[in-house]
Protein backbone atom coordinates (compact mmCIF):
# COMPACT_ATOMS: atom_id res chain seq x y z
CA UNK A 1 0.00 0.00 0.00
CA UNK A 2 1.54 3.65 -0.94
CA UNK A 3 2.47 6.37 1.53
CA UNK A 4 -1.22 8.41 2.69
CA UNK A 5 -0.76 11.89 3.09
CA UNK A 6 -3.50 14.06 3.84
CA UNK A 7 -1.92 17.77 3.91
CA UNK A 8 0.09 18.95 1.03
CA UNK A 9 2.22 22.10 0.42
CA UNK A 10 3.41 23.56 -2.40
CA UNK A 11 6.76 22.21 -3.93
CA UNK A 12 6.30 19.40 -1.40
CA UNK A 13 8.32 16.03 -2.23
CA UNK A 14 5.82 13.03 -1.37
CA UNK A 15 7.73 9.71 -0.80
CA UNK A 16 7.44 7.43 -3.26
CA UNK A 17 6.35 3.82 -1.90
CA UNK A 18 9.02 1.85 -3.48
CA UNK A 19 6.58 -1.20 -3.40
CA UNK A 20 4.47 0.79 -5.17
CA UNK A 21 6.39 3.73 -6.84
CA UNK A 22 3.30 5.98 -6.25
CA UNK A 23 2.39 7.89 -3.17
CA UNK A 24 -1.40 8.07 -1.82
CA UNK A 25 -3.15 11.46 -1.30
CA UNK A 26 -7.03 12.21 0.44
CA UNK A 27 -8.56 14.74 -1.57
CA UNK A 28 -12.18 15.60 -0.85
CA UNK A 29 -12.42 12.55 1.28
CA UNK A 30 -11.31 10.38 -1.64
CA UNK A 31 -7.58 8.67 -1.94
CA UNK A 32 -5.87 9.47 -5.21
CA UNK A 33 -2.93 7.46 -5.81
CA UNK A 34 -0.13 9.77 -7.39
CA UNK A 35 2.58 8.15 -9.91
CA UNK A 36 6.20 9.18 -9.27
CA UNK A 37 6.67 12.70 -10.96
CA UNK A 38 4.90 15.59 -11.10
CA UNK A 39 4.09 18.41 -11.19
CA UNK A 40 1.08 17.87 -9.20
CA UNK A 41 -2.07 20.85 -8.55
CA UNK A 42 -3.92 19.43 -5.47
CA UNK A 43 -6.55 22.05 -4.79
CA UNK A 44 -4.50 25.38 -4.33
CA UNK A 45 -1.03 23.47 -3.52
CA UNK A 46 1.00 23.55 -6.96
CA UNK A 47 4.57 21.92 -7.75
CA UNK A 48 3.63 18.94 -5.90
CA UNK A 49 6.17 15.85 -6.40
CA UNK A 50 6.51 12.17 -5.60
CA UNK A 51 9.94 11.30 -5.68
CA UNK A 52 12.48 10.34 -3.39
CA UNK A 53 13.27 12.70 -0.19
CA UNK A 54 16.88 12.77 1.41
CA UNK A 55 17.74 14.19 4.80
CA UNK A 56 21.34 16.34 4.77
CA UNK A 57 22.54 16.36 8.24
CA UNK A 58 26.17 16.89 10.31
CA UNK A 59 28.18 19.87 10.61
CA UNK A 60 29.19 22.26 7.93
CA UNK A 61 30.61 20.50 5.11
CA UNK A 62 27.09 19.13 5.18
CA UNK A 63 25.76 22.52 5.69
CA UNK A 64 27.56 23.92 3.00
CA UNK A 65 30.50 26.89 3.60
CA UNK A 66 31.94 26.55 0.13
CA UNK A 67 31.79 30.56 -1.51
CA UNK A 68 29.30 30.95 -3.84
CA UNK A 69 31.19 32.85 -6.25
CA UNK A 70 34.45 33.64 -6.62
CA UNK A 71 36.04 36.48 -4.68
CA UNK A 72 38.14 38.39 -7.39
CA UNK A 73 36.53 37.35 -10.54
CA UNK A 74 32.62 37.27 -8.61
CA UNK A 75 32.33 34.30 -10.89
CA UNK A 76 28.97 31.90 -9.64
CA UNK A 77 30.32 28.46 -8.51
CA UNK A 78 27.50 27.06 -7.25
CA UNK A 79 25.11 25.16 -8.89
CA UNK A 80 21.62 26.81 -10.01
CA UNK A 81 18.36 25.52 -8.95
CA UNK A 82 17.65 22.24 -10.80
CA UNK A 83 14.03 20.96 -12.03
CA UNK A 84 11.93 18.83 -9.87
CA UNK A 85 14.62 19.56 -7.13
CA UNK A 86 12.78 20.37 -4.06
CA UNK A 87 14.09 21.94 -0.64
CA UNK A 88 12.41 21.65 3.16
CA UNK A 89 13.91 24.48 4.30
CA UNK A 90 15.27 25.90 7.76
CA UNK A 91 12.12 27.98 7.89
CA UNK A 92 10.46 24.51 7.61
CA UNK A 93 8.50 25.53 4.48
CA UNK A 94 8.99 23.45 1.33
CA UNK A 95 10.53 25.33 -1.50
CA UNK A 96 12.21 25.15 -4.58
CA UNK A 97 15.82 23.72 -4.08
CA UNK A 98 18.74 26.93 -4.21
CA UNK A 99 21.71 28.20 -2.62
CA UNK A 100 22.37 28.51 0.11
CA UNK A 101 20.40 25.49 1.28
CA UNK A 102 21.06 26.31 5.21
CA UNK A 103 19.48 29.53 6.21
CA UNK A 104 20.06 28.92 10.01
CA UNK A 105 19.04 31.99 11.29
CA UNK A 106 15.79 31.65 10.13
CA UNK A 107 15.07 28.27 11.95
CA UNK A 108 12.08 28.10 14.20
CA UNK A 109 14.22 25.67 16.43
CA UNK A 110 15.92 26.86 19.73
CA UNK A 111 18.97 24.04 19.00
CA UNK A 112 20.11 26.10 15.56
CA UNK A 113 20.22 29.37 17.94
CA UNK A 114 22.21 27.93 21.00
CA UNK A 115 24.53 26.18 19.25
CA UNK A 116 27.51 28.08 17.57
CA UNK A 117 27.54 28.78 13.89
CA UNK A 118 29.18 31.82 12.07
CA UNK A 119 26.17 31.86 9.82
CA UNK A 120 23.83 32.18 12.96
CA UNK A 121 26.00 34.44 14.57
CA UNK A 122 26.59 36.70 11.32
CA UNK A 123 23.87 35.38 8.35
CA UNK A 124 24.94 38.39 6.24
CA UNK A 125 27.69 35.59 5.81
CA UNK A 126 25.11 33.52 3.38
CA UNK A 127 25.96 36.33 0.97
CA UNK A 128 29.18 35.06 0.30
CA UNK A 129 29.56 31.56 1.88
CA UNK A 130 27.03 28.95 2.05
CA UNK A 131 27.77 26.57 -1.52
CA UNK A 132 26.73 22.72 -0.21
CA UNK A 133 27.21 19.38 -1.79
CA UNK A 134 23.26 19.26 -2.23
CA UNK A 135 22.21 20.04 -5.36
CA UNK A 136 25.09 17.91 -6.91
CA UNK A 137 23.65 15.09 -5.10
CA UNK A 138 20.31 15.44 -6.12
CA UNK A 139 21.54 16.66 -10.20
CA UNK A 140 23.67 13.17 -10.15
CA UNK A 141 21.10 11.01 -8.56
CA UNK A 142 18.39 12.64 -10.86
CA UNK A 143 20.47 11.20 -13.48
CA UNK A 144 20.41 7.46 -12.90
CA UNK A 145 17.00 7.13 -11.15
CA UNK A 146 15.07 8.41 -14.46
CA UNK A 147 14.71 12.07 -13.62
CA UNK A 148 12.99 11.31 -10.45
CA UNK A 149 11.96 14.33 -8.24
CA UNK A 150 14.36 14.47 -5.23
CA UNK A 151 13.34 16.49 -1.89
CA UNK A 152 15.81 17.59 0.04
CA UNK A 153 15.67 18.17 4.18
CA UNK A 154 18.17 20.91 5.55
CA UNK A 155 18.90 19.52 9.14
CA UNK A 156 22.51 20.10 9.13
CA UNK A 157 24.41 22.78 11.88
CA UNK A 158 28.11 23.52 11.71
CA UNK A 159 30.51 22.77 14.34
CA UNK A 160 28.78 20.37 15.97
CA UNK A 161 30.69 17.16 17.34
CA UNK A 162 29.01 13.85 17.29
CA UNK A 163 27.82 14.25 21.03
CA UNK A 164 25.68 17.24 20.25
CA UNK A 165 23.79 15.04 17.46
CA UNK A 166 23.73 12.21 20.41
CA UNK A 167 19.84 10.84 20.74
CA UNK A 168 18.07 12.28 23.93
CA UNK A 169 16.18 9.77 26.09
CA UNK A 170 13.64 11.24 24.72
CA UNK A 171 12.28 12.39 22.19
CA UNK A 172 9.17 14.83 23.08
CA UNK A 173 8.21 18.32 22.47
CA UNK A 174 11.27 19.40 24.70
CA UNK A 175 13.99 17.61 22.75
CA UNK A 176 12.54 18.28 19.42
CA UNK A 177 13.49 22.10 20.21
CA UNK A 178 16.82 21.73 21.83
CA UNK A 179 18.26 18.97 20.50
CA UNK A 180 20.20 18.26 16.46
CA UNK A 181 18.33 14.74 17.09
CA UNK A 182 14.86 15.57 18.06
CA UNK A 183 14.72 18.39 15.38
CA UNK A 184 15.57 15.89 12.74
CA UNK A 185 13.35 13.42 13.67
CA UNK A 186 10.59 16.18 14.09
CA UNK A 187 11.60 17.14 10.71
CA UNK A 188 10.92 13.32 9.07
CA UNK A 189 7.55 13.75 11.15
CA UNK A 190 6.58 16.84 9.04
CA UNK A 191 7.86 15.68 5.79
CA UNK A 192 5.16 13.00 5.95
CA UNK A 193 7.35 10.46 8.42
CA UNK A 194 8.61 8.52 5.16
CA UNK A 195 12.00 9.05 3.66
CA UNK A 196 14.43 7.50 1.27
CA UNK A 197 17.30 7.75 3.42
CA UNK A 198 19.79 10.21 4.99
CA UNK A 199 23.31 12.23 3.95
CA UNK A 200 25.54 12.49 6.40
CA UNK A 201 29.03 14.47 6.42
CA UNK A 202 30.33 15.33 10.29
CA UNK A 203 33.23 14.32 12.19
CA UNK A 204 35.59 17.38 11.79
CA UNK A 205 34.34 18.39 15.45
CA UNK A 206 35.53 15.03 17.01
CA UNK A 207 38.87 14.86 15.24
CA UNK A 208 40.34 17.93 16.12
CA UNK A 209 40.38 15.99 20.14
CA UNK A 210 42.44 13.10 20.21
CA UNK A 211 40.14 11.47 23.28
CA UNK A 212 37.32 12.40 21.14
CA UNK A 213 38.85 10.70 18.13
CA UNK A 214 39.58 7.34 20.01
CA UNK A 215 35.43 6.40 20.28
CA UNK A 216 34.37 7.53 17.58
CA UNK A 217 33.88 4.13 16.26
CA UNK A 218 32.00 2.93 18.72
CA UNK A 219 29.60 6.18 18.87
CA UNK A 220 29.25 6.60 15.21
CA UNK A 221 27.73 3.07 15.12
CA UNK A 222 25.70 3.43 17.67
CA UNK A 223 24.38 6.61 16.75
CA UNK A 224 23.93 5.02 13.15
CA UNK A 225 21.80 1.56 14.78
CA UNK A 226 19.64 4.19 16.95
CA UNK A 227 18.28 6.40 14.32
CA UNK A 228 17.50 2.90 12.09
CA UNK A 229 15.51 2.24 15.95
CA UNK A 230 13.57 5.76 15.22
CA UNK A 231 12.77 5.32 11.73
CA UNK A 232 12.99 1.95 9.77
CA UNK A 233 15.78 -1.08 10.46
CA UNK A 234 17.02 -0.93 6.87
CA UNK A 235 17.48 2.84 6.59
CA UNK A 236 19.96 3.41 3.70
CA UNK A 237 22.49 6.29 4.97
CA UNK A 238 25.02 7.64 3.02
CA UNK A 239 28.10 9.17 4.55
CA UNK A 240 31.35 11.11 3.60
CA UNK A 241 34.84 10.18 5.06
CA UNK A 242 36.19 13.84 6.23
CA UNK A 243 38.85 14.75 4.05
CA UNK A 244 41.66 16.50 3.54
CA UNK A 245 42.39 19.72 6.14
CA UNK A 246 45.13 22.29 6.55
CA UNK A 247 46.01 21.82 10.71
CA UNK A 248 48.85 21.59 12.33
CA UNK A 249 47.95 21.00 15.60
CA UNK A 250 49.55 17.58 16.57
CA UNK A 251 46.96 16.18 18.47
CA UNK A 252 44.55 17.25 15.64
CA UNK A 253 46.45 15.43 13.20
CA UNK A 254 46.15 12.07 15.15
CA UNK A 255 42.74 12.54 16.22
CA UNK A 256 41.97 13.30 12.27
CA UNK A 257 43.69 9.95 11.44
CA UNK A 258 41.53 7.98 14.12
CA UNK A 259 38.72 9.24 12.92
CA UNK A 260 39.46 8.86 8.90
CA UNK A 261 40.14 4.90 9.70
CA UNK A 262 37.03 4.46 11.91
CA UNK A 263 34.92 6.16 9.67
CA UNK A 264 36.15 3.92 6.50
CA UNK A 265 35.53 0.65 8.47
CA UNK A 266 32.21 1.53 8.49
CA UNK A 267 31.54 1.75 4.91
CA UNK A 268 29.57 -0.94 4.17
CA UNK A 269 27.91 -1.46 7.66
CA UNK A 270 24.68 -4.04 7.08
CA UNK A 271 24.87 -3.21 3.67
CA UNK A 272 22.97 0.09 3.97
CA UNK A 273 25.77 2.23 4.98
CA UNK A 274 27.76 3.61 2.27
CA UNK A 275 30.50 5.69 2.70
CA UNK A 276 32.22 8.12 0.57
CA UNK A 277 36.08 9.65 0.13
CA UNK A 278 36.58 13.51 -0.13
CA UNK A 279 40.30 13.31 0.33
CA UNK A 280 40.95 14.49 -3.42
CA UNK A 281 38.54 17.46 -3.36
CA UNK A 282 40.01 21.00 -3.10
CA UNK A 283 39.21 22.99 0.71
CA UNK A 284 38.06 27.03 0.76
CA UNK A 285 39.90 27.38 4.19
CA UNK A 286 41.80 24.71 6.32
CA UNK A 287 38.99 22.10 6.49
CA UNK A 288 36.24 23.40 4.58
CA UNK A 289 35.62 21.91 1.44
CA UNK A 290 34.84 24.40 -1.56
CA UNK A 291 31.83 24.61 -4.04
CA UNK A 292 33.33 22.50 -6.63
CA UNK A 293 34.82 19.79 -4.03
CA UNK A 294 31.40 19.64 -2.77
CA UNK A 295 29.82 18.82 -5.22
CA UNK A 296 31.95 16.60 -6.35
CA UNK A 297 31.22 14.81 -3.01
CA UNK A 298 27.54 15.25 -3.84
CA UNK A 299 28.04 13.39 -6.85
CA UNK A 300 29.56 10.24 -5.02
CA UNK A 301 27.13 10.46 -2.29
CA UNK A 302 24.60 9.88 -4.96
CA UNK A 303 26.08 6.93 -6.19
CA UNK A 304 26.58 5.39 -2.85
CA UNK A 305 22.68 6.48 -1.65
CA UNK A 306 21.77 4.26 -4.82
CA UNK A 307 23.91 1.28 -3.74
CA UNK A 308 22.71 1.44 0.04
CA UNK A 309 18.81 1.57 -1.14
CA UNK A 310 19.76 -1.72 -3.31
CA UNK A 311 21.59 -3.24 -0.26
CA UNK A 312 25.17 -3.33 -1.88
CA UNK A 313 26.56 -0.48 0.10
CA UNK A 314 29.78 -2.06 0.20
CA UNK A 315 30.36 -1.39 -3.21
CA UNK A 316 29.93 2.05 -3.31
CA UNK A 317 33.82 2.83 -3.08
CA UNK A 318 37.21 1.45 -3.98
CA UNK A 319 38.65 -0.31 -0.38
CA UNK A 320 42.43 -1.29 -0.21
CA UNK A 321 42.20 -4.97 0.23
CA UNK A 322 45.88 -6.27 0.40
CA UNK A 323 49.66 -5.28 0.39
CA UNK A 324 52.31 -7.44 -1.19
CA UNK A 325 56.20 -6.94 -0.63
CA UNK A 326 57.27 -8.28 -4.61
CA UNK A 327 61.22 -7.79 -5.65
CA UNK A 328 63.02 -8.42 -8.57
CA UNK A 329 66.83 -9.23 -8.25
CA UNK A 330 69.20 -8.27 -11.28
CA UNK A 331 72.52 -7.95 -12.01
CA UNK A 332 73.93 -5.85 -9.06
CA UNK A 333 70.93 -4.58 -8.64
CA UNK A 334 66.97 -5.26 -6.60
CA UNK A 335 64.03 -3.71 -7.89
CA UNK A 336 61.53 -3.08 -4.59
CA UNK A 337 58.34 -2.71 -4.76
CA UNK A 338 54.69 -3.19 -2.76
CA UNK A 339 51.73 -4.12 -5.03
CA UNK A 340 48.33 -3.20 -3.65
CA UNK A 341 44.98 -4.75 -4.93
CA UNK A 342 41.84 -3.41 -4.26
CA UNK A 343 38.28 -4.62 -3.85
CA UNK A 344 34.69 -2.85 -5.04
CA UNK A 345 36.73 -1.32 -7.79
CA UNK A 346 33.18 0.21 -10.40
CA UNK A 347 36.24 1.09 -13.05
CA UNK A 348 39.97 1.17 -13.63
CA UNK A 349 42.16 4.11 -11.78
CA UNK A 350 42.48 7.16 -13.39
CA UNK A 351 45.62 7.08 -15.30
CA UNK A 352 45.66 11.03 -15.86
CA UNK A 353 47.56 11.64 -12.81
CA UNK A 354 50.19 10.67 -11.26
CA UNK A 355 49.47 8.73 -8.41
CA UNK A 356 50.41 10.33 -4.86
CA UNK A 357 49.44 10.14 -1.04
CA UNK A 358 50.79 6.44 0.07
CA UNK A 359 53.35 5.88 2.69
CA UNK A 360 55.06 3.24 4.36
CA UNK A 361 55.78 2.87 8.37
CA UNK A 362 57.79 0.80 10.60
CA UNK A 363 61.05 0.71 8.62
CA UNK A 364 63.88 0.74 10.19
CA UNK A 365 66.71 1.83 7.26
CA UNK A 366 65.60 4.61 5.62
CA UNK A 367 63.13 2.87 2.78
CA UNK A 368 61.01 5.57 1.09
CA UNK A 369 58.25 5.49 -1.86
CA UNK A 370 59.80 6.99 -4.97
CA UNK A 371 57.14 6.52 -7.53
CA UNK A 372 54.04 4.70 -7.29
CA UNK A 373 52.28 3.54 -10.69
CA UNK A 374 48.56 2.16 -11.84
CA UNK A 375 49.09 -1.20 -13.65
CA UNK A 376 45.40 -2.02 -14.36
CA UNK A 377 43.40 -2.42 -10.98
CA UNK A 378 45.98 -2.44 -9.40
CA UNK A 379 48.71 0.03 -7.82
CA UNK A 380 52.35 -0.36 -7.47
CA UNK A 381 54.99 1.12 -4.89
CA UNK A 382 58.13 1.08 -5.72
CA UNK A 383 60.78 1.45 -3.20
CA UNK A 384 64.11 3.64 -2.63
CA UNK A 385 66.00 0.29 -1.65
CA UNK A 386 64.55 -3.18 0.01
CA UNK A 387 63.23 -2.32 3.68
CA UNK A 388 64.57 -3.32 6.87
CA UNK A 389 61.33 -3.84 9.24
CA UNK A 390 61.25 -5.13 12.95
CA UNK A 391 57.76 -7.14 13.01
CA UNK A 392 55.33 -5.89 10.22
CA UNK A 393 55.60 -2.85 7.17
CA UNK A 394 52.52 -1.07 7.44
CA UNK A 395 51.49 1.42 4.34
CA UNK A 396 49.01 4.15 4.96
CA UNK A 397 46.83 6.60 2.24
CA UNK A 398 45.77 10.09 2.80
CA UNK A 399 47.29 10.38 6.45
CA UNK A 400 49.49 13.21 5.38
CA UNK A 401 47.33 16.22 3.35
CA UNK A 402 50.19 17.36 2.17
CA UNK A 403 51.31 14.87 -0.18
CA UNK A 404 47.69 15.43 -2.14
CA UNK A 405 46.36 11.83 -2.21
CA UNK A 406 44.49 11.83 -5.71
CA UNK A 407 43.73 8.34 -6.55
CA UNK A 408 40.41 8.26 -8.59
CA UNK A 409 38.46 5.97 -10.59
CA UNK A 410 37.23 6.72 -14.33
CA UNK A 411 33.94 7.12 -12.94
CA UNK A 412 34.93 9.11 -9.93
CA UNK A 413 34.93 7.04 -7.34
CA UNK A 414 37.77 7.94 -4.84
CA UNK A 415 39.77 5.84 -2.61
CA UNK A 416 39.27 6.81 1.17
CA UNK A 417 42.16 7.21 3.62
CA UNK A 418 43.50 4.69 5.72
CA UNK A 419 46.01 3.09 8.14
CA UNK A 420 47.73 0.11 9.25
CA UNK A 421 47.13 -1.84 6.15
CA UNK A 422 50.11 -4.75 6.88
CA UNK A 423 52.34 -5.97 3.97
CA UNK A 424 52.86 -9.78 3.38
CA UNK A 425 55.93 -10.98 2.31
CA UNK A 426 57.86 -8.40 3.52
CA UNK A 427 60.89 -10.22 5.01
Amino acid sequence: MSYTYTHVSPFQVLQRDPTTNSAQVIIDNKTVDLPVGGPYTINDCHNVFVGDIWIMAGQSNMRGHGFLKNPFTQQPLHLPSLPHVCLYDSTEHWRKASEPIHQLSASPRAVHHTLPDPTVANPQLLQFRGASLGLAFAQEYQKLNDNIPVGLVACAHGNTSLHDWQRPAEINQDTVQTTLYGAMIDKIRAVGNHIAGVLWYQGESDAVSLELSKTYEERFQLWLDLLRSDTRSDLPIAFVQIGAHRIDREEAVKGWRNVQDYQRKLFGYKSITAGVASLDCSLDDRVHLSASGLQTVGRRLARAAIQAMQKKAELATPICESATYEQIDLISTSVCSIRLSFSQMDDEWDDQKSVQGFEIENCTNGTCIIDAKIEGKDIRLYLSHKPTVTGVMYVTYGMSPQLSPNLVTKRGSALPAFKGLAVSNNK
